[in-house]
């Protein structure tokens, strides 16, 4: 079965770097599983949004006080979303989005040789597995380098 992007997985798609938009759309085309896109390019305002997601600013430092989203705040340290060379997949499965482990493993996995098979060097967050982030990001995807 041949998967497409849907209209708004396109936009989101189109705000990225090309190697990662030729990887997603080739990647989807071999796919035994659908998947689509939550986040491409982020602006610094919608980074320090996620970067507030757990914390509290008590004494002008940020204070953990529940899970993490991100590490990057935008500014000091950014994302690579801020520079486009990121993406952020989910699997859809029974008509839905799924961000089960299982599902985005499998979506990793073809995204992953589908990189390799076209020359582009491409990591993983389901591999970051740091205590920081106090596990690991499954649905994120970006350009090493």
């Amino acid at each position: 079965m041949a998967f497409k992007f849907s209209r708004t997985s396109n936009e989101r798609k189109a705000t990225v770097h090309a190697d990662l938009q030729r990887v997603l759309d080739e990647a989807l085309r071999r796919s035994p599983i659908d998947f689509g896109i939550t986040e491409g390019h982020r602006t610094t305002e919608r980074q320090q949004e996620l970067f507030a997601i757990g914390r509290e600013l008590r004494d002008g430092k940020w204070v953990e006080v529940s899970r993490r989203v991100t590490n990057c705040d935008g500014v000091e340290k950014k994302s690579k979303h801020q520079s486009g060379e990121a993406v952020d997949l989910y699997a859809f499965v029974n008509g839905k989005a799924s961000f089960d482990q299982a599902h985005l493993a499998l979506v990793a996995g073809v995204v992953l040789s589908t990189a390799k098979d076209m020359g582009v060097d491409i990591r993983w967050g389901g591999t970051f597995g740091s205590k920081d982030l106090k596990g690991w990001d499954y649905p994120h995807f970006e350009l090493r380098g």
